[in-house]
């Protein structure tokens, strides 16, 4: 195996059948009155760059990470149900040493390893609104479920790749699921600020909300 060969997992083909499934949630009603909402938030902590603190106790270990970032669009197509997308878009870079043992001198020498993960979950999204939003009431509450594709690229490597670790790694299945409760402060009719508290790359993500 050659220096700085790499193990990858590419995930590039989208779905045809939930491509069809979005572009019909978002041309629910397009003839109706009813607003859509569009929110843009950041997510703590970013839940994938979590998962790998357990190597922590490595030599040399760094984490870093992006986001999550999370971008919403919503229709109203009840005043107590709303649907649309969601997209949630992580990245971190996980590097450590490991020792390792020259097979032909037998000497000790540090192999370095580096895991590399960028990824973005595509949903399509119903809320189901508790409270809504009123005249003289600004409070709004909801609880959200989606269900999509997720893709991305994550790479494994070792600066001696012949002593590549084993690794056991959370899941790449393609499937993206999200579930968040979420609240809503509406400042005027079009713009509120928003938290929601759940599994979404994120435990908890805050942001702002514009409606139209």
């Amino acid at each position: 195996m050659s220096l700085g060969m790499a193990k990858e997992f590419n995930f590039t083909n989208m779905n045809k059948r939930l491509l069809g499934l979005l572009c019909i949630v978002l041309t629910l009603n397009l003839n109706a009155q009813n607003k859509v909402n569009y929110s843009i938030g950041v997510g703590f902590p970013n839940l994938p760059k979590t998962f790998f603190n357990y190597l922590s106790r490595e030599t040399n270990f760094k984490a870093k990470g992006i986001g999550p970032f999370h971008l919403k669009v919503e229709k109203n197509i009840k005043p107590w149900l709303g649907a649309g997308i969601s997209l949630n878009y992580a990245q971190y870079d996980i590097t450590y040493d490991r020792q390792m043992q020259d097979t032909n001198t037998g000497a000790i020498i540090m192999n370095q390893i580096s895991l590399v993960n960028s990824n973005l979950a595509l949903n399509a999204r119903v809320n189901l609104h508790f409270i809504q939003a009123k005249d003289n009431q600004p409070h709004e509450l909801y609880w959200g479920l989606g269900m999509g594709y997720k893709f991305g690229h994550l790479k494994f490597t070792a600066r001696y790749s012949a002593f590549l670790p084993s690794l056991k790694l959370p899941s790449i299945s393609r499937l993206a699921i999200e579930s968040t409760l979420g609240y809503r402060y509406h400042f005027n009719e079009k713009s509120a600020i928003y938290a929601e508290l759940g599994f979404a790359k994120s435990l908890l993500q805050l942001g702002y909300n514009w409606r139209f």
